[in-house]
């Protein structure tokens, strides 16, 4: 599927924020519980700190996202019951991610008070999710309808059969 090569894409290209220094967090309290993981900058626009500033490393958290999709959707792949779900699954995940680490950046693009990545974020969780559940309310529909069609002529063949046995034995 194209979804696990553009995950992958993703995971490898969120290090180019690490490189060029962007995309991180605000600055990480030093009791917080993601400390361990935290980014040393010497900040340019990091308001109130002179020195070191250790912020969070949001591409990362990022990468590390990206990678755990790339497994659980190898992990599931062959659980798929209709062409697009593994695509819907992606964007859904990717969204539900990217709402939370998005909330830790400091140079996000706002619309009023919302974060506009966010809110995409939100709307493909959502989105992906609902055509997911419709997607497989469909495909159970129409196994059931398949089923109950498979079964009609299957009794359409035995009947068959027996109206030729019977004329057979005349």
């Amino acid at each position: 599927s194209a979804v696990l090569g553009l995950v992958v894409g993703q995971a490898i290209g969120r290090w180019g924020n690490f490189f060029n220094g962007e995309a991180h967090g605000g600055v990480v309290a030093e009791g917080s519980p993601l400390y361990f993981l935290r980014m040393g900058l010497y900040p340019n626009d990091i308001s109130g700190v002179s020195g070191m500033a250790y912020v969070h490393p949001t591409f990362l958290y990022e990468a590390l996202w990206n990678i755990l999709s790339f497994v659980l959707i190898n992990v599931f792949y062959k659980k798929k019951k209709f062409d697009g779900e593994v695509a819907l699954w992606y964007f859904a995940w990717y969204g539900f991610g990217r709402m939370f680490i998005e909330g830790l950046r400091t140079d996000s693009l706002m619309l009023g008070p919302i974060r506009v990545s966010q809110l995409v974020g939100l709307l493909c969780f959502v989105a992906g999710t609902a055509l997911v559940i419709w997607g497989r309310i469909y495909y159970y529909k129409k196994k059931k309808e398949t089923v109950g069609v498979t079964a009609s002529v299957q009794e359409n063949v035995e009947e068959n059969k027996e109206t030729e046995n019977g004329e057979e034995n005349k």
